[in-house]
């Protein structure tokens, strides 16, 4: 009886509302009401591929979506703020593309892009908080002008195969704390001064050059890494690096010293030191094998060449060229 009372205004209720489900349970007699599961479950589905935000509204349309089934563009005209919090996964890409309006970029949630978080010609962004990412695909950051620091984390970006930043205001990379990359490209940022990261192994290839004329280097926990090249840096420290697959490259560095103490080899490439005006000296004392050349060029204050005290194969060529003492 109470049944056939209530249920008529129940699905009244429900067609107004669209927030609560009657649901009968006829085999105890009795009724029972179960809310909808939360609307921050949802899973947003674009059938295009692409949803395309033009505005603070069509980013706000998004926050009852915990995960974005497809990729995110930000559009060059979407305003000067665009704040995208709500959705904590965007399984393809995010990209902002040729914006000059821009100034900043917020999500409080987001903590994961299953693509390319992709940032190339936004000249006037220069705020941009994403407080809980973690884990992207790939980074590419190029031609970013205003942007002095990325508020991300913490802990901050752990997660990547491949990062580009090339080209940025950037003065820090603080809360890019990768461990594990399969390439890393950060070159033409004028204003970066230090970089300290985690790394332990890259699988590829490590290219760090053109930057802030000061830059520091620092990569205390790499022990493993294919291919690198470092040029216009005043210091690079790898205290732990142990193996280099590919070649190792040092060329136009500020810095007197160089130290690798756990180096034992090069399987497959070269070691060079080529144009680095201050070099005194160069230390691998542990170095036994080189899989490729040794070349060292053209440094000018590089009058001692005893650095390899255990080097005993060499399976390219050795090319040395300066004015030696020793």
């Amino acid at each position: 009886m109470i049944a056939k009372i209530l249920l008529p205004a129940l699905v009244a209720i429900g067609s107004v509302s669209g927030e609560w489900h009657a649901l009968l349970d006829l085999i105890s007699g009795q009724m029972k009401l179960t809310a909808p599961p939360s609307a921050q479950s949802a899973t947003c589905t674009v059938s295009a591929g692409t949803t395309t935000i033009n505005s603070q509204a069509d980013a706000t349309g998004l926050a009852s979506c915990k995960t974005v089934k497809g990729s995110v563009l930000i559009g060059p005209l979407a305003g000067a703020a665009i704040d995208i919090s709500g959705p904590s996964m965007i399984t393809g890409d995010l990209k902002i593309l040729d914006n000059r309006v821009l100034e900043s970029f917020k999500s409080n949630d987001l903590t994961i892009v299953g693509g390319t978080f992709t940032m190339l010609n936004v000249t006037r962004l220069s705020s941009l908080s994403l407080p809980s990412l973690t884990k992207v695909k790939s980074l590419n950051w190029q031609t970013i002008n205003a942007l002095d620091t990325a508020s991300i984390g913490p802990p901050g970006l752990t997660e990547a195969e491949d990062v580009i930043i090339s080209d940025t205001f950037l003065s820090s990379l603080d809360g890019i704390d990768l461990t594990s990359v399969i390439n890393m490209d950060i070159n033409n940022n004028r204003r970066l001064v230090e970089f300290t990261t985690q790394l332990g192994n890259l699988s590829n290839r490590l290219n760090i050059q053109a930057n802030g004329q000061d830059l520091v280097v620092s990569m205390p926990n790499l022990k493993w890494i294919a291919n690198m090249t470092i040029a216009n840096v005043s210091s690079i420290s790898v205290p732990s690096l142990a193996a280099v697959n590919g070649s190792a490259r040092f060329d136009s560095n500020s810095f007197q010293s160089f130290s690798a103490p756990n180096l034992t080899q090069t399987k497959s490439g070269d070691i060079s030191f080529v144009g680095n005006a201050f070099l005194t000296n160069v230390s691998i004392p542990k170095l036994t094998l080189i899989g490729g050349g040794l070349l060292i060029a053209n440094n000018s204050a590089l009058e001692k060449i005893n650095g390899f005290p255990l080097l005993k194969t060499i399976g390219g060529a050795v090319k040395m060229f300066g004015t030696f003492n020793e």
